[in-house]
């Protein structure tokens, strides 16, 4: 039997809520949010920062309380039922890896609250890995540590920032938007 391509999914936008970026957008000019993308959440990301100091170093940097920032987010994570249901439709036909960054405590949350890592047949987390999307070294981490062989490796994510790593190692990307846009994608690559 031929090996089934591999999709590897992102988390946050695609099987749940954007968190962070979203809450920062909505809190925070687009210069201060991106400054605070690009340096706090990249060095919690890259597991530098425990969850608890990134969300005291948000709360130095935004005026909010750490414990308001927390709250807000975890509604924020809204599972996307669109994007389980087409997981659990297609578990005959690809292997699911989902390459996430975040902090492992905070991501576990949401994997306890949701079992959503139960869909995957591979979880990497960017803070175990001590590297985080858009690295290319991420990506290849994935690619040379999934538990199955594939015969093609597909991407998807909600940045398009995030998905430039992923085709610097090979790997086939589909921007998400919807689970709808990602089946058309997948039909017209066979």
């Amino acid at each position: 039997m031929a090996n089934k391509p591999l999709l590897i999914f992102d988390f946050f936008g695609v099987v749940i809520g954007e968190v962070a970026h979203r809450w920062l957008r909505t809190h925070l000019d687009e210069t201060h949010a991106q400054h605070i993308i690009d340096t706090i959440l990249v060095i919690g990301d890259e597991g530098k920062l425990s969850e608890e100091e990134l969300f005291l170093a948000l709360e130095k940097e935004t005026g909010i309380p750490a414990s308001q920032i927390k709250t807000d987010w975890d509604v924020l994570g809204a599972l996307n039922l669109e994007t389980v249901n087409f997981i659990k439709k297609h578990k005959n036909d690809y292997h699911f890896a989902l390459l996430s960054n975040a902090i492992r405590s905070y991501i576990y949350r949401f994997f306890e609250r949701d079992h959503t890592n139960e869909l995957f047949d591979d979880v990497f987390i960017s803070s175990d890995i001590k590297l985080a999307k858009p690295n290319p070294a991420i990506f290849q981490y994935v690619l040379d540590h999934v538990s199955h062989p594939f015969s093609k490796a597909y991407m998807i994510d909600d940045s398009k920032h995030n998905l430039e790593g992923a085709k610097k190692v090979g790997i086939e990307t589909i921007h998400f938007t919807s689970i709808k846009d990602v089946e058309n994608a997948l039909a017209k690559s066979r």
